[in-house]
């Protein structure tokens, strides 16, 4: 069974984790797995475009509508 990775992209966004995700994946050093997302807060998210350029699926999902508590609580589970 394939294991789904969905990486999460912080504000910087520089994709360093995506970057080691996807080179542990290649060395077969994470096996049976794929990246099937990627999801940043920042549209110009670095890893937004490696991931682009890896054809992974990638989403932006901004904070700024989700600023009082019950709403961030929305946030929330849309993010998981």
């Amino acid at each position: 069974m394939v294991k789904r990775i969905a990486v999460l992209i912080s504000n910087k966004g520089t994709g360093s984790n995506l970057s080691a995700i996807l080179q542990a994946l290649e060395a077969k050093k994470i096996k049976n797995g794929q990246v099937v997302v990627v999801v940043s807060d920042k549209k110009d998210a670095y890893g937004l475009i490696t991931a682009s350029k890896k054809n992974i699926p990638t989403e932006v999902l901004t904070l700024k509508s989700y600023k009082n508590f019950k709403v961030r609580k929305k946030y929330d589970i849309r993010l998981a």
